[in-house]
């Protein structure tokens, strides 16, 4: 199966925007043109002139619309994500996804912390049960930290999906 073009949205704490290196900017303007084609979300901008000159500083937050769950048991919230930070980094850098109920109550199901070493952004997925909301409207949040002073940090989250129960 060939790699699929993806359109990617830089998050940063203001808005959402669409991120379109230099170097594929035709395949990026056919992909806006599909609405077919997924999403995946990036806490990175351009280049800088040095590596965490455009990298994530704060808090940035992704937060969907409310999903009404259905009764059935065994969802799971399934997700790709990269997390990646400098040898600079500490447990103070994390990203967090979480379920949100319908009272403002976040409970986190994956959360990534930063360490002292360098870790290249590669991708890797999750499945988190869904069992506690069965039938019930939540929210998923990811919240990508970068907590410690002047660290490199980098988060990607793509293929966000509910998958059936049972």
């Amino acid at each position: 199966m060939g790699a699929q073009p993806r359109r990617h949205r830089h998050l940063d704490e203001r808005f959402l925007r669409p991120l379109q290196p230099a170097a594929d900017r035709v395949e990026r303007a056919e992909a806006a043109r599909d609405d077919r084609v997924p999403l995946a979300f990036s806490t990175g901008g351009l280049a800088g002139a040095s590596a965490n000159a455009n990298d994530l500083d704060g808090t940035t937050t992704l937060r969907s619309v409310p999903i009404t769950l259905p009764s059935t048991a065994g969802q799971q919230l399934f997700f790709r994500y990269v997390f990646a930070h400098g040898a600079n980094s500490s447990s103070a850098d994390k990203l967090v996804a979480s379920i949100e109920d319908s009272g403002g109550t976040r409970t986190p199901v994956a959360t990534f912390s930063g360490s002292a070493a360098d870790v290249d952004g590669v991708w890797k997925y999750v499945y988190a049960p869904m069992d506690a909301w069965a039938g019930q409207t939540v929210r998923i949040v990811f919240q990508a930290i970068d907590g410690g002073p002047d660290s490199l940090v980098e988060a990607e989250i793509d293929d966000i999906r509910i998958t059936r129960g049972t």
